[in-house]
């Protein structure tokens, strides 16, 4: 019998806005995520909407298990394109956790901004998990 594929979803913010300049804070969280069985793989894709703070130049998003200061999964999406200092943009990152077994896990995204001499305000999010 093939696994089945489980999905979970959140898109509630976790802070609203940075935790400081140029600090690494929590903007998503996920929790209770569970594989049916040993090996499956959690598919991870996050999405953020922001307004950067005044002297940002980049910006980096990462998918981490359990808290902030968690196992980073996956490379981050480091961007310097959109993240301009004191505009709106749109930010995107995805990950794999394979071979996980899990019973009630929480996965976070969180955001830092880099050159920010004013904190980053969080607009929306959304934070996605599929099991298979």
């Amino acid at each position: 019998m093939p696994n089945r594929t489980q999905s979970y979803r959140t898109t509630t913010l976790t802070n609203a806005a940075e935790s400081g300049n140029n600090t690494e804070t929590v903007v998503a969280t996920l929790n209770g995520i569970s594989t049916e069985f040993d090996g499956m793989t959690v598919r991870l894709r996050g999405w953020l909407k922001c307004t950067t703070g005044t002297g940002t130049t980049a910006g980096l998003l990462r998918i981490r298990r359990d808290s902030l200061t968690g196992t980073a999964i996956g490379e981050g999406t480091a961007e310097t394109g959109p993240f301009v200092a004191s505009k709106t943009f749109d930010a995107t990152v995805s990950a794999d956790d394979a071979s996980r077994t899990l019973a009630g896990a929480t996965y976070v995204m969180t955001h830092v901004g880099t050159g920010d001499t004013g904190v980053c305000t969080y607009l929306a999010t959304s934070l996605e998990a599929q099991t298979f």
